[in-house]
């Protein structure tokens, strides 16, 4: 019984990043799941949501998804980890998606460092919150 719950859950999880990536594509963003970036250090470092603006300016947007089913709480060694990849990739913009609780320290040193953190206990409404990103949306729409 647990290894179809997890199994339904990692499809559903797979599913979400499937839907991220169309929805980025709606705002001109080329992006893959689960992609393999070298970064400057010599690391490979594996993403979950790599994407690319398709025209100018040039934006890279590293996506970082983290279920409860890994842990219960967002840590700030959680995101101490993803900002070094953003550093190493050379990243312009990074985001954590999660259904999980964030801790203090993890929300205060992201927002220090402009990573954005959309938390909702309901996976299914990160989806909505990725659609409401300012810095996503084009210029001209934002003031529509």
């Amino acid at each position: 019984m647990i290894n179809k719950e997890i199994s339904i859950r990692r499809k559903f999880e797979n599913d979400l990043k499937e839907i991220i990536v169309r929805m980025l594509e709606i705002f001109q963003f080329n992006a893959e799941i689960s992609k393999m970036i070298h970064g400057r250090s010599g690391i490979m470092h594996e993403i979950d949501i790599f994407a690319e603006k398709r025209d100018e300016p040039q934006i890279r947007l590293l996506i970082k998804y983290k279920s409860f089913m890994e842990e219960d709480t967002l840590r700030l060694s959680d995101v101490l980890c993803f900002w070094a990849q953003i550093l190493d990739i050379s990243a312009d913009q990074g985001i954590i998606l999660t259904s999980c609780k964030v801790s203090e320290s993890a929300a205060k040193f992201a927002e220090h460092h402009g990573i954005q953190i959309l938390a909702s206990k309901r996976p299914n409404e990160l989806k909505y919150k990725i659609l409401e990103l300012e810095s996503l949306i084009p210029k001209m729409l934002r003031h529509a």
